[in-house]
């Protein structure tokens, strides 16, 4: 039985694409496994309509983190090792979330949120959105 579990989960992780591999990341995922447009209608989506639903929510904040995440691996390898074409790449395609107003408070009534869960919402919103603005600067500081 043990067995037919190991085969299994190996033949799910051969099955992976990119696409979908971004609905099982985690903050410690590698760059190349992410989606943004995916996880930017995602966002955006949510901030346009959040539904009342705790999951969604979660997921909200799942979203922003790997997004989040992805922008500061992005930054620590272009600065490393500076690429044009990887740059252009990424800026073609900005985040469409950011510049969408979010209310606060219909998000913490819609998924049941505390204060505390707000705040990190905005923070992680704020950061995504300064790191976004620093891969702005590499383009012009490179060019």
């Amino acid at each position: 039985c043990t067995t037919i579990l190991i085969v299994s989960a190996t033949l799910q992780d051969l099955n992976r694409t990119t696409t979908v591999t971004v609905n099982n990341t985690d903050s410690r995922a590698p760059f190349n496994d992410v989606n943004l447009y995916t996880l930017d209608q995602r966002i955006l989506k949510t901030f346009q309509n959040p539904e009342h639903d705790g999951s969604q929510g979660q997921q909200l904040i799942k979203d922003l983190c790997d997004y989040k995440c992805f922008l500061e691996k992005m930054i620590t390898h272009l600065e490393k090792d500076f690429n044009q074409k990887l740059l252009d790449i990424i800026l073609s395609q900005p985040p469409q979330y950011i510049h969408f107003p979010y209310d606060n408070e219909q998000l913490k009534n819609a998924f049941s949120w505390s204060e505390d869960q707000t705040e990190y919402l905005d923070y992680v919103f704020e950061s995504s959105f300064l790191l976004w603005k620093r891969l702005e600067q590499l383009r012009e500081v490179k060019t």
